[in-house]
């Protein structure tokens, strides 16, 4: 629930980002979207076929890892546009936001996958 009603939160700030004239901005709603397409059908697969722990744990410390490295790029990605003009610091702020909400959703799905499996204690970080 927590983390469907972050996405639903930020859902505007990315919708902003889509439109604005500002070509360097309009790349991260695609990055986004393209990066989290396979973590969420991954997501859903582990929820619709049933699994042994084992391989559940295992997927969800990848997921997990893979979260942390998304969350990781797309702030040195956002860091990297900075220094460009077309940027004010409100829409980079934005951005830095909207980074940190989309990995903490994250987190919150596979807490909620874990805790649905009764796999609590794999300290997803």
């Amino acid at each position: 629930m927590y983390g469907v009603k972050t996405l639903k939160d930020i859902r505007p700030n990315l919708v902003e980002l889509r439109h604005t004239p500002a070509a360097l901005l309009q790349q991260f709603p695609r990055l986004y979207q393209n990066s989290l397409k396979a973590f969420y059908q991954k997501l859903l697969e582990l929820l619709a076929v049933d699994h042994d722990s084992d391989y559940l744990r295992e997927q969800l410390q990848q997921l997990s890892q893979l979260n942390e490295h998304l969350h990781q790029q797309v702030h040195s990605d956002i860091r990297q546009t900075r220094g460009e003009s077309s940027i004010s610091t409100k829409q980079l702020s934005t951005l830095l936001n909207i980074n940190r909400e989309i990995w903490h959703a994250n987190r919150n799905f596979l807490q909620a996958i874990e805790h649905w499996y009764g796999l609590e204690g794999l300290a997803i970080t």
